[in-house]
């Protein structure tokens, strides 16, 4: 009697997530990763934090890149 076991790789996710002072406010741990979410979601949502991100993903990809 032979047991065949099928094993799927899944593509590991890395959340790369920065910890700036204001976000000490809302937890420590990981559990604080959401509401500092919700938090930038509902608050800093606007054109110039927008265009901050993305310059950054550009700069962040054009290192992993090279």
């Amino acid at each position: 009697m032979f047991i065949t076991f099928t094993m799927k790789i899944l593509p590991t996710i890395f959340w790369m997530v920065p910890r700036y002072e204001w976000m000490y406010d809302l937890g420590r741990s990981v559990e604080s990763v959401r509401p500092v979410l919700l938090h930038a979601r509902d608050k800093l949502n606007n054109d110039e934090n927008i265009k901050s991100v993305i310059d950054g993903i550009k700069a962040l990809k054009k290192e992993l890149n090279t």
